[in-house]
């Protein structure tokens, strides 16, 4: 037991002060707060607790219940947008990322690819490709092709047909990962459909507009807002592609932020 001094610190209390505390005696072989090591004085706490002769008071061994054990948390399952037919993940590593668009191989780089590249030496080069964008290290990149690849082309995820352009900031126009969130939509959209409901959809920052096209084709009315202007001409694009150019969705060019406080 530690007693407070007249300077505030600690110090353990004497033989002779814990048997007026606890009104007994203290074992001799205890040692005082002068004497003994701190291992000694270990051991004597030890012997002193299991000592039947000198048994502690109740409430010095009336410690509280454990804690119960938090339930195991429960996250759930990965969803993988496994449905595609003309777009497929076919190597990743080492900050790369190899992927199949349609009838092309394209490499491109990913700063969330951290991981080395399975079965392959760091450094390896990458095989089998017809398009590899190389960062520069001043800033942006530039594409290099093995054979001629057109400006643009199409793929298609089920009824949808999208645009895939290989653009100077290494994206294509498409986010392939996003399929599983156009199938939940589309699945709500069409169960509030039959109830007679009428859906509406605000997509903000639409970029090419592949979410916009999956909810007009589900039976929604779409509002879809990005900033750049190239952006919402390739959403048009991929709806007409997409057999929805006279689909009721509105095309708006505008700072996503001032759109809704102005409009909403």
């Amino acid at each position: 037991a530690l007693t407070p001094t007249r300077r505030g610190r600690c110090q353990p209390e004497t033989r002779t002060e814990r048997s007026t505390r606890w009104g007994q005696r203290v074992p001799p072989w205890e040692p005082n707060r002068t004497g003994g090591p701190l291992v000694t004085t270990l051991a004597a706490a030890f012997h002193f607790l299991l000592a039947t002769r000198y048994p502690l008071p109740a409430t010095f061994l009336n410690f509280p219940p454990p804690l119960p054990a938090s339930a195991p948390a429960l996250r759930p399952a990965l969803i993988v947008a496994d449905r595609w037919r003309d777009y497929e993940l076919l190597d990743c590593g080492d900050g790369l990322k190899q992927e199949r668009w349609g009838s092309y191989t394209l490499v491109r780089p990913d700063p969330q690819i951290i991981w080395p590249r399975a079965g392959a030496a760091p450094g390896a080069k990458w095989e089998k490709w017809d398009g590899f964008y190389h960062r520069s290290e001043t800033g942006g990149g530039k594409w290099e092709f093995r054979r001629p690849v057109p400006d643009h082309w199409t793929i298609g995820y089920g009824a949808l047909t999208f645009k895939i352009h290989p653009t100077s900031f290494k994206h294509t126009g498409l986010f392939p990962e996003q399929a599983v969130n156009w199938d939940w939509f589309t699945h709500k959209i069409k169960a509030a459909k039959a109830t007679g409901r009428e859906v509406s959809v605000l997509n903000l920052f639409g970029y090419t507009g592949a979410a916009s096209v999956a909810a007009a084709a589900a039976g929604a009315s779409v509002c879809h807002v990005d900033a750049a202007e190239g952006m919402v001409k390739w959403c048009k694009e991929n709806a007409a592609l997409s057999g929805l150019a006279d689909a009721p969705v509105r095309y708006i060019t505008d700072d996503c932020l001032k759109f809704v406080r102005r409009e909403i």
